[in-house]
C-alpha cells in the first residue's frame, strides 16, 4: 500500500513538469511563463470535458486568457553569446587548481594560545 502511493507520487511528480513543457512548447512561450498551480488545477478538468480536440493545444491556444500563460515574475540573466571563434584553452603555465592552504594548519584549540603569548 505504501509503495503504491509512493510510486503514484512519483509518477505525479514526473507528469505535471512535463505536461507544463507540453503546453509552454505549443504556446511557444517560456516553460517558466506557464502557471504550475492552474495547470495541476485546470487541465485535467479542460480534458476530461474532451470537446474532442487535443487538450494540451486547447489549453495552450487559451492559456492567455485563462491567465495561465503569463510573464513569470523570475529575474532573467542575460548574458552575452561569445562565437566558438573567439574561445581558446588558458595558456600553458596558467594554474587550474588552487592549492589548498590548509594543510599544515594544526588543529590543536591550545596551538593559537602558544602562537600568541602577548594576549
Amino acid at each position: 500500500m505504501i509503495l503504491d502511493q509512493v510510486w503514484a507520487v512519483w509518477a505525479l511528480a514526473q507528469l505535471w513538469p512535463a505536461l507544463r513543457g507540453l503546453v509552454a512548447a505549443t504556446a511557444q512561450v517560456d516553460p517558466c511563463d506557464v502557471s504550475r498551480p492552474l495547470v495541476i488545477r485546470d487541465l485535467p478538468q479542460d480534458a476530461a470535458r474532451g470537446r474532442g480536440q487535443d487538450p494540451i493545444a486547447a489549453f495552450a491556444a487559451a492559456g492567455g486568457r485563462l491567465g495561465v500563460i503569463r510573464p513569470a515574475r523570475r529575474s532573467r540573466i542575460a548574458t552575452p553569446l561569445v562565437p566558438v571563434a573567439a574561445r581558446h584553452p588558458p595558456p600553458t603555465g596558467v594554474r587550474l587548481v588552487r592549492i589548498p592552504r590548509s594543510a599544515h594548519r594544526t588543529c590543536d584549540p591550545q596551538a593559537h594560545a602558544r602562537a600568541s603569548p602577548g594576549k
